[in-house]
């Protein structure tokens, strides 16, 4: 068998700090083909999928290219290798990274609960930070708390510390994630958990209902991202 795979076609679909690949119509009448191989560029369209970044190579037909920095262009080759070793000359495509949206980054808080509290106690939780950014740290400054009760929907004892206070300040700076060469995240960058008082005293509004506490996380550059949520029951 020498003769190449015939080329389909490769799209490209940019979304917040990644692109979507997706190829289909590559065809073989001899070996079959046997694998797909992606290459990149960010100055313009690699020559052949000889050159260029390789970010992919296997049997898929998609690929998600993550960790990438807002505005960035990206060039990309698609070719097919065939049983025989064979490669075809490859389909393209290009796309450019949207901006996030204010708010918008790749990291989470998340939350461990009491099971229970007493009211006029104090409500503490442990904290933990994730970042999925294969590249970039997150540096955080303060964290937002709020504490509702589930029965009647009314937001109460709103802020650390008690209602006077809605913000506790500390810097965490949590490290890019670790990513393998394709840019998919194995592990997320983590800091070691820490715990939090969300409220000094609980009120006694909350008395005999399942609180809902909601933990956001604030930047240096001002900047929320939250997921922080979870469930305590206060009693009496």
């Amino acid at each position: 068998d020498r003769k190449v795979p015939a080329d389909g076609t490769l799209t490209a679909l940019p979304d917040i700090s990644q692109v979507t690949l997706s190829w289909t119509g590559f065809a073989d009448t001899g070996s079959g083909i046997d694998r797909y191989k992606v290459v990149y560029s960010t100055g313009g369209m690699p020559a052949s999928c000889s050159t260029g970044t390789l970010i992919y190579e296997g049997t898929a037909a998609t690929y998600t290219h993550a960790g990438l920095a807002d505005g960035t262009t990206c060039y990309y080759r698609t070719c097919a290798i065939d049983g025989a070793g064979n490669v075809s000359a490859g389909a393209t495509a290009s796309a450019t990274v949207p901006a996030a949206p204010e708010g918008s980054i790749p990291a989470g808080v998340q939350l461990a609960c009491p099971v229970s509290v007493q009211q006029g106690t104090a409500l503490t939780v442990t904290v933990y930070l994730y970042n999925q950014d294969c590249y970039s740290s997150v540096s955080v400054d303060r964290f937002m708390a709020s504490v509702m009760g589930n029965t009647d929907g009314t937001l109460s004892g709103l802020g650390l510390f008690g209602p006077a206070n809605k913000a506790y300040s500390v810097t965490k700076v949590v490290p890019p994630a670790t990513c393998d060469a394709y840019g998919t995240v194995i592990t997320p960058g983590t800091v070691a958990a820490f715990t939090m008082t969300v409220n000094s005293a609980v009120p006694s509004s909350l008395s005999g209902k399942m609180a809902t506490v909601d933990i956001e996380a604030v930047t240096d550059t001002g900047q929320t991202f939250g997921g922080g949520e979870c469930m305590v029951n206060v009693v009496q």
